[in-house]
């Protein structure tokens, strides 16, 4: 019995360029950091940006994280698959 493995190849693509979309999003919410300690009065808005720009950014890494290791299953999978399709011609 063969596998047709385009449409899980298909889900690992779509799954993959999430990844990386997500990986180029992160490089510019890290482009737009401010760094630094804000000592100064009158700094709570700029430290409330700043709390606030952190949080996207670990919303970001987790999606990032979890994306990553769906995928790394799936192509693991499908590698898994084709070498069963090899094995089940003989």
């Amino acid at each position: 019995m063969r596998i047709d493995l385009v449409p899980y190849l298909i889900l690992w693509a779509i799954v993959t360029t999430a990844v990386v979309i997500l990986a180029m999003w992160r490089l510019m919410l890290g482009l737009h950091e401010m760094g630094g300690i804000h000592l100064a009065s009158g700094g709570e808005q700029e430290l409330q940006q700043e709390a606030e720009l952190m949080r996207r950014e670990a919303r970001i890494e987790l999606w990032g994280k979890t994306l990553t290791v769906v995928s790394a299953i799936l192509i693991l999978g499908i590698g898994v698959a084709w070498v069963y399709n090899g094995l089940a011609r003989y």
